[in-house]
């Protein structure tokens, strides 16, 4: 059940906010329908504009297994609800020319 405003933990420790969530279907390939087979995974990126290469919180949790990820459902605003099956798979910083730089973090979550 997804509880009121947003809050953004790992492991039950609250992290930096992301300027911006971004939840995908994990497509496992096609079935002979020509539809997609989806997992009941979904892959979520948290993304955060940084003015230089920063060390936010995030990078600690690198291609780790989580205990809990707290974050914002699917489909909904100003909820929070906290996922114990996820997997951190990469946080990356990009460098933008003229747009400044960005750090992402990968997650894949099971939501169903």
């Amino acid at each position: 059940m997804a509880a009121r405003g947003n809050v953004y933990a790992i492991n039950g420790l609250i992290v930096t906010t992301p300027d911006e969530e971004v939840w995908t279907p994990h497509v496992m390939g096609d079935a002979l329908t020509g539809r997609q087979k989806r997992s009941p995974y979904r892959i979520l990126e948290w993304r955060k504009q940084v003015a230089d290469r920063c060390l936010l919180d995030w990078f600690s949790y690198d291609n780790t297994t989580l205990v809990s990820l707290t974050a914002t459902p699917p489909g909904t605003l100003d909820q929070h609800e906290t996922y114990t099956d996820a997997i951190c798979q990469a946080v990356n910083f990009r460098k933008r020319l003229s747009v400044g730089n960005e750090i992402v973090a990968r997650f894949l979550v099971c939501v169903g």
